[in-house]
Order: C-alpha cells, then structure tokens, then sequence
C-alpha cells in the first residue's frame, strides 16, 4: 500500500511540474510580455517555403534586428517545407487559420506547440531522472524548482517566439538526453533521438558523428539489424542534406575561412595558406577578418565575381577541416579565441531585440543572470564533468546508469558541438550559434546535481 502511495504523490509531483513548467512559459512568453526574438535577415528562408512574409509597407528597422513581430502576412505562394522547423509553422498556420484571421498569421501558435511538446518532454525529463532516487520530498521539490528556473530562462524560451530553428534543437536536446536517462530503453530509440536532433537545426546534421560513442554506450545490447539501419540512416542524411543547408553554404563557407580559419592568423600564415590553395593572396586578402554581412561577402560574390567563383570552387568545409589539422597553431590559437569569447561575453545576443516595439522604450533586449554569467562558469561546469567522466569510466558501468550515460554523453558532445560552430560558420554570430552549447551546459550542471543526489542516496542505503 506504501509503494502504491509512493508512486501516486511521485506522478503528482512530476504532473505538478510540468503543470507549473507550462503556466511559467505561456505566462513569459505570451500573457505577460510577449517576448521573443527579432529577425536578423534569416527568417526569409524559412517563410518562403510556407506561405509567410513580413506584414507589406514595414520600416526596415522595424523588421530586422530591433523588435519581436507578433503578426505575419499569409501569402498564396505553395508550401515545400524542407526543415522540421517548417513543419512545426505549417502546423502552426493550420491552428492560426481555425482560431484566427486567415489574412495574417499570429506566431504566438507557433510558440504553442513548441511549449506544448517543451513542456511533456521537461515531464518525462522529472520523470526519468527522479525515478530511481529514494530521496526526501523537499530535495526533490528544489531540483525541480531549480530545474524549471533555468529551463525556462528566455535565454533559451525566447526563440519559441521566432522562426529560428534553435526552438528544435532546444526541445531535442532536452529529448535525447531523457531517452539516455530511461532504464532498458532500445538503442534504436536512442539512434532516433540522436537523428531528430541532427535534423532540428542546420549545423546539427553534424551530430550523426556521434553514432559511434553511442554504439560505445549501448555495446552490449546492439545487434547486426541496428548497426545496419544506423549505418544507412547515417549515409542517407549525409547524402540528402536539407536544401537549407545548400542554400547557406557560401556565407558559411566564407565565414568558416576568412572570419574562422584566418580570423587570428599573421598575414604570412594567410599567404602561406593561399598559396597551398593557389589562390592570389592579393585578391582576398582583404577580406580576412571580416564576416559576410553586411558588405564583404557580396563584394566577394559579385564585385570580384571571378575571384570570388575560384575560390568557391576550390575551398569548402572538408579543405578547411584539412587545413586546420596542417596548421596546427592556428586550431590551438582559435580554439583558445572561441573559449576565452564564450567566457567573456554574455550568452544572450544583444543585437538582436526580443521585445515588441510597443513594450520597447529604452531597453530592446530582456538579459537574464543566466545569460549574463553562464559564460563564466561554463569551463567549472565542463570541469566537474570531465572529472565525473573519468570516475564514471574507471569504477561504474556506464550501460546499466541513465544519469551516467547522460552526463558522459554531453561531456563528449560538448567539445564537439564548439568544433563544429567554429569550423561550420567561423566566428560570425558566434554567440548565437553556441546556444545549443549553453543549453548543454545548463543540462550537465543539472545531471551533476543529479549524480550528487545519487550518491548520497546509495550511500545511505550502504549504511541502513
């Protein structure tokens, strides 16, 4: 009869959260003061696959960087969504069409869905990871209450309110790292985790990289059939990648050059490195350490079109992979760049307002503590993992422990998802770019708190 008792005030608690998780969001982001983000000049890739585009007539500077635009033109153009994200909006459109005006398109549905799905994952998240710990009630109402707090900081949430695609990439980060917590969950699940996450957002396609490490974690329970499903999947998204991704390759590739690659070079190493390329260090020299917007990029493209296809056609990620690993210096000395601009600057972009010009008087951007000091802790937090990981691997069993396997996964992915920002996109928005990064940073301070509770949990039961 206790254990029945046990098991109905424990789903209380983790329905209870999740109730409160959900009011906190729509009251942020909706029913209070609407936040979200502005449009940067990226949103036009999204909204013209689905029938969207800013309201006719708008200032400029009322639709790009300064202000969250609440309503949208419906247009009659034909729907091809080609990302996740669009297909959240198309769903989106269809609730706006029932509920609302067919003329505009209101995005606070958008934001809807996502809390909605936001809010049963952070469900399942209390759910799995509290699950197995036999520790007092108030422990488990202040992880909870500490869960929420950071999980719903706008830092993160504000894109709820924007066609950026880091919405997605958010919730599946939260989603794959529940299915690492589940006890004797299939692996095929944790593939599919791991594939939606490389589909939310553009530069994540990179996280099918990470299949090996998961065969690591799942060696015992992994068959022929699974490995030979991961392995076409693998092939078949690589081979397929979304046209968004084609249509971002040359401001990327640009980036990832002169404003990643040669950013902290010296001008002999940028010549060294024209020359290994065969290209005029004179004609491009110019353009080291500057990004693509505003003018450098279509100085390039158009103005010196000629230089500009040459260098196209002969440089893309997989040679600028390769000349990283010949120069050596310059992967250490933009490693060392990129930790040291994440430790110093705050995490929430201040270029790009998330308040409607209506609310807006002095301040366009809300910044959050989290967002002002996550930078400064994120190495301590990234410490205490590595030393988690190592004991982890030395004296546990990283099959048989959700909250290990989670904290060893973000450990490894952590690096890797810093590599590929800095190598996909160089150091241009740099900032936003990493909010996946921050994001997982935020789930391991949480996991380590888990994995103290943990501990102390098993030591007690050692005693009694």
């Amino acid at each position: 009869m206790s254990n029945i008792s046990d098991k109905w005030y424990s789903l209380n608690l983790y329905k209870g959260a999740a109730l409160l998780f959900f009011i906190f969001l729509i009251s942020i982001l909706i029913l209070i003061n609407p936040l979200g983000m502005a449009d940067n000049g990226d949103f036009v890739k999204v909204m013209q696959g689905v029938g969207i585009e800013h309201i006719p007539h708008l200032e400029q500077s009322d639709i790009l960087f300064n202000y969250l635009r609440i309503e949208y033109f419906l247009t009659q153009d034909s729907v091809d969504p080609q990302t996740l994200t669009q297909l959240f909006i198309i769903i989106s459109k269809a609730l706006n069409s029932i509920f609302s005006t067919r003329e505009y398109y209101n995005i606070f549905f958008l934001s809807i869905l996502y809390i909605l799905l936001y809010t049963f994952v952070f469900y399942l998240f209390i759910r799995y990871a509290l699950a197995s710990l036999d520790i007092p009630y108030f422990l488990k109402l202040l992880f909870i209450a500490i869960s929420i707090y950071l999980l719903t900081d706008t830092l993160f949430t504000a894109y709820f309110n924007s066609f950026f695609q880091e919405s997605l990439s958010i919730i599946t980060s939260l989603a794959f790292v529940v299915v690492l917590l589940k006890k004797d969950i299939s692996p095929l699940i944790v593939v599919f985790m791991l594939l939606l996450l490389s589909l939310s957002k553009v530069q994540n396609i990179t996280f099918l990289l990470l299949l090996p490490f998961l065969a690591y974690l799942y060696y015992q329970r992994i068959g022929k059939k699974i490995m030979a499903i991961t392995l076409f999947l693998s092939i078949l998204f690589f081979a397929f990648l979304p046209k968004a991704a084609q249509e971002s390759r040359v401001p990327n590739i640009y980036n990832s050059f002169f404003y990643g690659l040669l950013k902290n070079s010296t001008p002999k190493e940028a010549e060294e490195i024209f020359h290994s390329l065969s290209l005029a260090p004179n004609n491009y020299m110019e353009f080291v350490g500057h990004g693509y917007w505003p003018n450098y990029g279509d100085k390039l493209k158009h103005q010196k079109s000629k230089d500009g296809k040459i260098f196209f056609d002969r440089v893309n990620h997989s040679t600028i992979i390769m000349l990283y690993l010949q120069n050596p210096a310059l992967l250490v000395s933009n490693i060392a760049y990129g930790i040291k601009y994440l430790f110093k600057n705050s995490a929430q972009p201040s270029y790009i307002g998330n308040l409607t010009k209506e609310q807006s008087k002095k301040q366009v951007v809300i910044d959050t503590p989290l967002g002002i000091y996550i930078g400064n802790f994120y190495l301590f937090i990234y410490a205490i993992a590595l030393v988690l990981s190592l004991y982890i691997l030395i004296y546990r069993k990283v099959e048989n422990n959700g909250i290990d396997r989670a904290i060893l996964s973000l450990t490894f992915i952590l690096p890797f998802i810093f590599a590929t920002n800095m190598i996909g996109d160089g150091f241009f928005e740099f900032i936003r770019h990493n909010l996946t990064f921050y994001y997982m940073v935020v789930l391991l301070f949480i996991l380590e708190l888990l994995f103290i509770l943990e501990k102390q949990y098993n030591q007690k039961t050692k005693t009694s």
